[in-house]
């Protein structure tokens, strides 16, 4: 496998981007990542989200509770509440009380060609599944909600 260099201070993106994979490759966090596009506007936006209560990754709901308190400390920062002396005393006192937690490499399965055709086929017919009933729900919610607008304006 090919290293890239990279600067351990910070100052350049590949730093981020390599921390992401890291996070990406443990067991312990799990997250999803957002994309939206808005054409008429020519903007765009990305998200990282947490699920605290995934029973799949132990750590969410403390990345959650981290989250929102570095949140907090930033805008207490930008908002002139706070000094940067604050919020980097505030850094550090985190990493020394999330110091014990431990986060667990993901088992990763090296599957043939054929087994991972067959798995997505699996997968797809869930989600086709999971499709039609959601619009089965909708149309019966649209269904209530029109017969009873229905009903009220036969009285």
């Amino acid at each position: 496998m090919r290293r890239i260099p990279y600067e351990t201070s910070g100052r350049i993106l590949v730093c981020t981007l390599s921390r992401l994979n890291t996070t990406h490759k443990k067991s312990s966090l799990r997250f999803e990542i957002g994309v939206k596009y808005h054409s008429s506007h020519g903007k765009w936006e990305c998200s990282i989200c947490f699920d605290g209560d995934d029973p799949n990754a132990e750590l969410n709901g403390e990345m959650c509770v981290f989250l929102k308190r570095f949140r907090d400390a930033r805008e207490d920062v930008e908002t002139y509440w706070a000094d940067w002396n604050f919020f980097d005393s505030w850094i550090e006192h985190q990493l020394i009380d999330y110091g014990d937690y431990k986060l667990r490499d993901k088992e990763i399965e090296v599957l043939s060609l054929q087994e991972r055709k067959r798995r997505r086929y699996e997968w797809e017919d869930m989600m086709e599944e999971k499709e039609k009933k959601a619009a089965e729900e909708r149309a019966k919610k649209m269904e209530e909600l029109y017969g009873k607008r229905n009903s009220n304006s036969d009285k």
